[in-house]
């Protein structure tokens, strides 16, 4: 769709599968200024990756990732952060 490699028809059906999943969505008031703080902080350009900072370090949960970018970023300032490929 966005990328055009999907039609919307074409999306319509995978996106009725996940929402048939048993998936638990995390939301606190604090998961979005954490995110922003995350993003500002180190200079992300979007709050995708920082959402996903957020939610790990509100449930105390290490992140593990395999983006050697946002990695980087953070100047190993954040201890519970793993670059997958390190291990």
């Amino acid at each position: 769709m966005y990328r055009e490699e999907l039609t919307l028809d074409e999306g319509i059906m995978p996106s009725e599968v996940l929402r048939q999943q048993e998936i638990i969505f995390y939301h606190s008031p604090m998961t979005e200024k954490l995110a922003w703080d995350f993003a500002s902080k180190y200079n992300r350009p979007t709050l995708y990756d920082t959402f996903y900072l957020a939610v790990a370090k509100e449930i105390e949960s290490e992140f593990w990732t395999a983006d050697k970018t946002l990695v980087n970023s953070l100047n190993n300032e954040i201890p519970w952060v793993r670059y997958v490929f390190d291990y």
